[in-house]
């Protein structure tokens, strides 16, 4: 039992690492780990739906963007920024507007969807908010009920530049080659939203006609960070790691459990009773020479070590006669010393 405990050790590691392993397969699987809004996340408040539904029509490309906006190449493609906080927004530095602005002089169409917000948190300050001085378009809050969401208030636009086109939910503008997109409301792109009523022509409107579509994850927190397990999924060496794991086990199982049959409990015996030099002497005897070979080996030595010389030809003859013949070896022993005495 003693030797096979290390395999139970190992089993019980491998089924632990393979519960923890399961439970984080089904927290991604059901995605309530990322933030509202994200497509990474297929329960109601998510956005997944849309993204695996555009991925799914032929001639479109889906993609995720976890790096920060000046990233994305320019091109013609539809940028989704969903869940963005209205207020967050609405004051957010000069540089965020700039990056926004030369994706879609690039040529991207950039949609920005702003979720709903309590009221208590609808900002209260006089001043003019930067989206304001930048844009032209004023942010205003009003009561508004959706499914999920009763307690909530919606977002409303008022445009203060010409160069605005839409109503007071949903405002377009154009930026060199491409536009950005408000929506006031991020809910009806929503896994939600979208099993409650399909708002394909909405949805449509904001593709534009792009067959590349990105949905943006960086402004939600989630951030490409250039780590070690990011490398690997990247580079597909999940194999690579488990591999590894498996050589390691295998390394701790053949320093751990011994393939050589157990000792025998005379010889462990041996082991314990030795505790100085006369006795380990003794003990390493037992353990190399048989008790019939003892007495042949101790002439033989005694020989070869030339303390033999010293005795008489007859009485040298007389003791190798009686190592070759055997027997109980402390007998052959005294009869020995009586001999060489």
């Amino acid at each position: 039992m003693r030797s096979n405990s290390p395999i139970w050790l190992i089993l019980l590691g491998a089924i632990l690492a393979f519960g923890v392993w399961r439970l984080f397969e089904l927290r991604f699987a059901h995605g309530d780990i990322y933030p509202p809004y994200s497509s990474l996340r297929a329960d109601q408040y998510g956005s997944r739906a849309l993204f695996d539904s555009i991925g799914g029509v032929a001639g479109f490309q889906v993609s995720r963007n976890f790096r920060p906006l000046e990233k994305i190449a320019p091109g013609a493609r539809t940028v989704f920024y969903l869940g963005v906080s209205p207020n967050s927004f609405a004051y957010q530095p000069d540089e965020a507007f700039k990056d926004l602005e030369k994706l879609a002089a690039g040529g991207a169409r950039v949609v920005i969807g702003f979720r709903s917000v309590p009221a208590e948190r609808t900002p209260k300050r006089q001043t003019t908010a930067p989206v304001q001085k930048r844009w032209g378009v004023r942010f205003t809050f009003a009561k508004h009920v959706d499914p999920g969401e009763a307690s909530q208030t919606a977002l409303a636009f008022e445009p203060e530049s010409k160069a605005w086109q839409g109503n007071s939910w949903m405002l377009e503008r154009g930026f060199g080659r491409g536009s950005v997109l408000l929506l006031a409301r991020s809910y009806p792109l929503s896994n939600e939203g979208l099993q409650k009523e399909r708002a394909t022509g909405l949805i449509a409107h904001m593709l534009g006609g792009n067959r590349q579509v990105v949905f943006d994850e960086s402004h939600l927190g989630e951030v490409e960070s250039g780590s070690v397990a990011g490398l690997a999924r990247k580079y597909r060496l999940e194999g690579l790691a488990a591999a590894l794991l498996a050589l390691a086990g295998l390394y701790l199982w053949k320093n751990s459990v011994s393939f050589l049959p157990p000792r025998e409990s005379e010889h462990e015996e041996i082991l314990t009773s030795a505790k100085d030099a006369s006795s380990g002497l003794a003990n390493l005897l037992r353990r190399n020479i048989p008790a019939s070979e003892l007495i042949r080996t101790c002439v033989a030595q005694w020989e070869k070590d030339r303390d033999g010389a010293r005795y008489p030809a007859a009485k040298v003859e007389r003791v190798r006669a009686i190592a070759n013949r055997g027997g109980d070896p402390a007998a052959a022993y005294a009869e020995i010393g009586r001999i060489l005495k």
